[in-house]
């Protein structure tokens, strides 16, 4: 929708549009916080969006502009991107994830912040975190409560992305695909030519308009319709007056009991993962091996699964639920996880007749 209105917003429909837009936000747009007026632009599951927020994104992007492009941006050209729209499509963006964080009860704690920043590279000076050029780009661009927030931020985006990215896998054909629409360029010239500048010129004669009548009937021609009148037979009308014999009954239930009355196999698994990037060397490799290994040997020795997997599993989705994947079918997981899962021996709670939770330990090794 935003897209729309920036593509067309040269159009008097779409003035008027905005013109509705801001007499209602001016109506209903403004919300009390703390005793004062703040404008809010938009509402994400309930967040809102303030004026403010949006003025000091909107600075930022264009700050940003304005450094990778060395003096020549201009403001027709901050019209032309539609930096301020850009700025609010990012802020609802973040909005989002931070929903999605917070149902997955995803947190950053403090050690990761104070770590993320210590490791900035604009931050080091010979190889060593500077505090002196800290202090230098709080007071150039924002207050520390604000700048800690961001990063903050930032971390919980990151490892929410890569909850997403982690199961994705790209063909070698998308990524050829990929490279083509971001490196392939034309050298294009062009004449700009105003359509009245030539109406103006051309003279239509009764033959012309016929011939195009003829040739074009289907954009004049006035659709066919008709006038309906109708009667609605509500099922629940009638419900009471029908009785269906068990008979008919069973022979429903045969016919439609694969994908009517039939449900998937599926597992109920806990895992912990130990996690090793594609591009790990030896040294972390057996690293990751030793740390897998010994969860394996508590876990044998009577150590809590939930407990353990809290505190070392590498999947944030399922650590803070003690390693708990819920219950899931054939098809869902990588295939060596759930040939595994599968493959686990059911076992019976004392005292109960459910199925209890068959639990499995997974390590991202070679």
């Amino acid at each position: 929708m935003l897209r729309f209105l920036r593509k067309y917003s040269s159009s008097t429909g779409i003035k008027i549009l905005y013109g509705v837009l801001a007499a209602l936000f001016v109506i209903w747009g403004v919300g009390a916080v703390g005793g004062q007026r703040v404008d809010v632009v938009a509402k994400v599951h309930g967040e809102a969006i303030s004026r403010r927020e949006l003025d000091r994104a909107a600075a930022l992007l264009q700050r940003r502009y304005e450094e990778a492009l060395k003096g020549q941006f201009s403001p027709e050209m901050a019209r032309s991107l539609d930096v301020r729209g850009r700025a609010l499509d990012q802020l609802i963006d973040d909005a989002l994830l931070r929903h999605e964080a917070e149902r997955l009860d995803m947190a950053v704690g403090d050690g990761e912040v104070v770590d993320a920043i210590t490791s900035m590279p604009e931050l080091q000076e010979d190889g060593q975190f500077s505090r002196q050029r800290l202090e230098y780009l709080l007071q150039a661009e924002r207050d520390r409560g604000e700048f800690e927030a961001d990063v903050r931020q930032n971390i919980l985006f990151d490892r929410l992305r890569n909850l997403v990215v982690d199961g994705t896998q790209v063909s070698d054909g998308e990524i050829a695909e990929r490279y083509r629409l971001d490196h392939d360029q034309v050298d294009l010239a062009f004449v700009r030519i105003a359509a009245p500048d030539l109406a103006a010129e051309i003279v239509l004669t009764d033959d012309d308009l016929e011939h195009y009548l003829a040739d074009h009937p289907a954009v004049y021609r006035t659709p066919a319709k008709v006038r309906l009148r109708y009667v609605a037979y509500r099922a629940a009308d009638f419900e009471s007056q029908v009785e269906v014999p068990d008979g008919e009954i069973a022979e429903y239930y045969e016919l439609h009991k694969d994908e009517r009355f039939t449900s998937p196999e599926e597992v109920h698994a806990r895992h912990i993962l130990v996690q090793v990037p594609d591009d790990a060397t030896d040294t972390v490799k057996a690293a990751a091996r030793t740390k897998a290994e010994d969860l394996l040997g508590k876990l044998k020795g009577g150590g809590d699964f939930a407990a353990l997997a809290k505190q070392h599993s590498d999947d944030p989705g399922s650590a803070a639920k003690g390693g708990d994947l819920g219950f899931f079918p054939r098809g869902r997981m990588t295939p060596a996880f759930e040939a595994a899962a599968f493959s686990l021996e059911v076992k019976m709670p004392v005292h109960s007749s459910t199925m209890s939770t068959p639990s499995s330990f997974q390590g991202s090794l070679p």
